[in-house]
């Protein structure tokens, strides 16, 4: 009798365990498809700004702006370029949380 009580306790702490392992990688799922995005928008927002800087560019050769123009346009790329690899790098950290939260993991090699 004690070794059933026993085994149902340890059935119960591994249904716990799974549980909380399921209710975190649904957080980090969605977590990671809010990140994915942001990374499109940010893609987005990067193309329509190398075609800005690009015209910025050319109205400057023509003489129609001034090099401020062009280098706010650059500034405004960079940072959206900057923002764009920041999302990205986010996204690979919650994938490997995603993976850690279900019972991934790894060891590193030794040196």
């Amino acid at each position: 009798q004690r070794l059933d009580i026993a085994g149902e306790r340890v059935r119960l702490t591994q249904l716990r365990v799974a549980a909380g392992r399921v209710a975190a990688a649904s957080t980090l799922e969605a977590q990671q498809a809010q990140r994915e995005a942001q990374e499109r928008v940010l893609a987005l927002g990067e193309t329509s700004l190398a075609r800005a800087r690009d015209a910025s560019v050319a109205a400057y050769k023509g003489g129609v702006v001034s090099l401020v123009e062009v280098l706010d346009a650059d500034s405004r790329l960079l940072a959206t370029r900057d923002a764009r690899a920041q999302a990205r790098t986010e996204a690979a950290r919650a994938a490997i949380a995603s993976f850690r939260a279900v019972g991934g993991g790894w060891t590193a090699p030794a040196s």
